[in-house]
């Protein structure tokens, strides 16, 4: 049971509670006509901002990467202008009070942020002192601490590493304490920037309903800024949108938005929701099934005959219905087509896919019974795996099963405790380092720990020079990447001033402009919007097709579906499956549960779609005829 004082904020005293009429609800938070420039003649960060939170009101913020939604969120709790030399025009009002005139350290008590690069909102060295800091910050009686320290970890599962390090725990759990101490600060608003990109598929999910419990219940506002919105999107009351230039281009209804301006969202590299992207895709199925020349359609050729359907039914069921926002939408508009209809439905959902890989039978790396130990305690419990050229592998798993641990084992960076890992026939720690380095790439999960210049520019031609490429081709390739990556604008910025976009996409661009033939990513997209997220994975792609690998940790479902060839699960320091995906789907479904994993959409809506339509209760995963 969740402790009141805890969970019940209390308004701000000597402010101008105001009331919006139109919406029924106090306006905790008005921002207007705000811009943001961070020199005095530069182009503006943001452009003339007008928005409005009400109490109990969950909005969602997108926006293409770099586009400052981040920028508006420290201008919105105050950060900005006073963390850095910026100029901010327009006011900002909490409870109709002017943020400025709020004492030192009185407004974050009111409104509460988590970093999207949470790691540098930590103070102290053990996360009970996280948090415990925090409750020190808004006066908690230390008669209240201790019940209220092992409230908010419970809620977050960290409670058995209540004594742990910071900085021993994986990015997921780090990201889970960030959240921790917002919930401890019982705040009226909360901005939470990319909250759960770290978490694991449950835990994520879980998160989200936790706090869209807390919002209902507490009268809590909430502006969620996020790339991946379908743990978001079924709770939100409204949407913002923004544009590439800082500007917003859109406040309303998530259904108004996806109805009509998805095409625009699509070509800003905002993300979809999944169940849009498969409503749309189950359609153009059909339309390719009833073309003309759909005969030699290999995708169209086990779907049923069109004609046989009622045309005016199907234009009002797929093309006429409302966009799809979630799970629950698609399912339903499915339910509502005919038995056949839906039977082709199933068959579109989990047809079997080509990632198109070409496939090698030279193993590149084998890792033999690898121990690796922290303190005492076992991460990697005797992992054996072996990765073939031109083979794409993912690397998943919740939060502290030992996945980041594995894969800096695997890059030469960490030794094992006991085991080996054998690299092109000879065992990795007989290689001098700048020979792995030239075979290697890592893409670390925290960008900033592999920069090691004092430019974007030198950051990527580093390893370009180490090869001694002439300073003609290093110009060249640099050049192709800045544009390729959008780095452009801040090819002259020190790596570490950069967005956290921005750090993402160097880390990745710094490691595929070299001509590593191992590339180890750490969670690649993460922080990307839509477009940048599959021009980079279209990159690897690309790599693994010349005859690179490629082993990727993520935690992403759907992009294990689209291009994984293999799919290893590891779970609390061993290896629970390494087959296919489609596989792990059809025949694991209980491995998914128990990993924390996320069955992709098109598979958990067509078992959902079966276990309806046949009377069976769970839902036997659908196969592929």
């Amino acid at each position: 049971m969740a402790s009141p004082a805890l969970l019940l904020p209390k308004h701000p005293a000597h402010s101008i509670i105001q009331r919006d009429v139109e919406h029924g609800a106090l306006i905790a938070l008005e921002a207007t006509d705000l811009t943001l420039a961070f020199e005095t003649e530069g182009e503006p960060v943001l452009s003339n901002i007008n928005v409005t939170l009400h109490e109990g009101e969950t909005v969602l913020l997108l926006g293409p990467s770099g586009c400052g939604k981040s920028s508006l969120a420290f201008c919105l709790t105050g950060l900005y202008p006073h963390a850095i030399d910026s100029l901010v025009e327009g006011s900002v009002l909490v409870y109709g009070k002017p943020i400025e005139q709020y004492d030192s350290g009185e407004a974050a008590q009111h409104i509460g942020i988590v970093f999207q690069d949470f790691e540098s909102q930590f103070c102290m060295l053990r996360v009970e002192e996280e948090i415990a800091f925090c409750l020190e910050n808004r006066d908690c009686p230390r008669t209240e601490m201790e019940s209220m320290i092992q409230e908010v970890l419970e809620k977050v599962g960290l409670l058995p590493w209540r004594h742990a390090y910071i900085h021993e725990l994986s990015g997921g759990m780090k990201q889970k304490l960030a959240l921790a101490c917002a919930l401890a600060l019982r705040v009226h608003m909360l901005v939470l920037d990319e909250p759960t990109s770290n978490l694991d598929p449950y835990t994520r999910h879980q998160f989200a309903l936790l706090i869209s419990e807390l919002a209902r219940k507490e009268g809590m506002a909430l502006l969620i800024i996020e790339h991946q919105l379908d743990d978001w999107i079924g709770m939100t009351d409204r949407l913002l949108v923004m544009d590439e230039e800082g500007a917003l281009v859109f406040d309303g209804l998530p259904v108004s938005y996806f109805k009509h301006h998805a095409a625009e969202a699509k070509s800003r590299g905002i993300w979809l929701p999944q169940a849009l992207e498969l409503q749309q895709s189950i359609r153009e199925w059909f339309n390719r099934s009833n073309s003309s020349d759909s005969s030699n359609d290999d995708d169209s050729r086990n779907i049923s005959d069109f004609s046989n359907y009622d045309d005016q039914f199907f234009r009002q069921r797929l093309t006429a219905a409302d966009p799809a926002l979630t799970d629950e939408d698609l399912l339903k508009l499915l339910l509502s087509l005919p038995e056949c209809a839906q039977q082709d439905v199933m068959r579109i959902l989990t047809s079997a896919q080509s990632n198109g890989s070409p496939r090698k039978p030279e193993e590149v790396m084998q890792a033999h019974n690898l121990v690796y130990r922290r303190k005492g305690r076992v991460i990697l419990d005797h992992v054996s795996l072996t990765l073939r050229a031109g083979e794409w592998v993912a690397l998943v798993g919740p939060n502290g099963a030992g996945k980041s641990t594995l894969a800096s084992l695997l890059s030469g960076l960490t030794q094992p405790d006991e085991g080996q890992i054998i690299l092109n026939g000879m065992p990795l720690h007989r290689y001098a380092e700048r020979e792995l380095r030239a075979f290697i790439g890592y893409v670390f999960q925290n960008p900033e720990h592999q920069f090691i210049t004092d430019t974007v520019f030198d950051e990527l031609a580093f390893g370009m020079r180490l090869q001694l490429l002439s300073e003609e081709e290093v110009q060249q390739h640099v050049g192709e990447a800045l544009t390729r990556f959008r780095l452009n604008k801040v090819a002259n910025a020190n790596p570490f001033s950069i967005s956290q976009g921005q750090k993402r996409r160097l880390s990745v661009a710094s490691v595929l402009t070299d001509s590593q033939q191992l590339l180890l990513c750490d969670e690649p997209t993460y922080g990307q919007d839509a477009y940048t997220s599959k021009q980079l994975m279209d990159t690897l792609q690309e790599r693994t097709q010349a005859g690179a690998t490629v082993l990727m940790i993520t935690h992403d479902m759907e992009w294990v579906q689209t291009y994984a060839d293999r799919i290893i699960v590891l779970d609390d320091g061993c290896i629970r499956f390494d087959g296919s995906p489609s596989k792990l789907w059809r025949e694991h479904p209980e491995l998914v549960d128990k990993c924390h994993l996320r069955m992709p959409m098109n598979f958990a809506v067509a078992s959902r779609l079966l276990a309806q339509t046949s009377g069976i209760e769970g839902g036997d995963h659908p196969d592929t005829p």
